[in-house]
């Protein structure tokens, strides 16, 4: 059973979360952004013009998760930072492993043609940590 106390943080950090989320998606003009557990459990989200579904999009994050091991075991790459997929029309799935919480998250975001991203995604990684370091200091 969580205290008051706790449910309070889980609150202002959902909040926060999702603050940073919808700042991605203004200044990116971003179609959705969402930050899922390794498990695909969702954390936040920003989903601006509702692109995926809840279910949809934790599919995602898990086949992701999955492919990553893959990747990682056939390229023999250590840690896998990113996966971008893209389309004939410059659209962009975004899928952003950062750690957080004492696990490795997935930052998904779907970047219409023409538009940057890894400078909204590097400042979203930032903000995840300061969070992170913010939120270990309330619970001591």
């Amino acid at each position: 059973m969580t205290s008051n106390h706790e449910s309070d943080l889980n609150s202002a950090l959902q909040f926060e979360l999702e603050a940073a989320l919808g700042e991605i998606v203004r200044k990116g003009s971003y179609e959705a952004v969402f930050l899922f557990t390794e498990e695909g459990l969702i954390l936040a989200q920003h989903n601006r013009r509702h692109l995926l579904s809840e279910q949809r999009s934790t599919e995602f994050a898990l086949l992701m998760n999955r492919l990553k091991k893959l990747i990682r075991s056939f390229g023999g790459l250590s840690r896998l930072k990113e996966i971008v997929m893209e389309d004939e029309y410059g659209k962009k799935l975004i899928f952003r492993f950062v750690p957080f919480m004492n696990q490795i998250s997935v930052l998904v975001a779907v970047v219409p043609p023409r538009k940057s991203y890894r400078g909204l995604t590097h400042g979203f990684v930032q903000k995840l940590a300061q969070l992170e370091w913010s939120d270990s200091d309330s619970s001591v």
